[in-house]
């Protein structure tokens, strides 16, 4: 099972890594350059979910 992926199909896992403009693809970056940013925190994520009106929950103490 991908790291994204959870059981439920309706849920999806995402890392800070997915969005820093600081990593190669190789290295875990998932969006386009032009769409990531540098360092981002678990708050600039969660930010942008409220913004999109996402249903969210975020685990801090989560490791990646």
């Amino acid at each position: 099972m991908s790291d994204s992926m959870t059981a439920d199909k309706s849920k999806m896992i995402i890392w800070t890594r997915y969005f820093d403009s600081k990593l190669s693809r190789s290295e875990g970056r998932r969006v386009p350059k032009e769409a990531s940013i540098p360092n981002p925190s678990l708050d600039a994520i969660v930010w942008a979910a409220r913004d999109l009106s996402l249903i969210h929950i975020s685990e801090p103490t989560r490791q990646e």
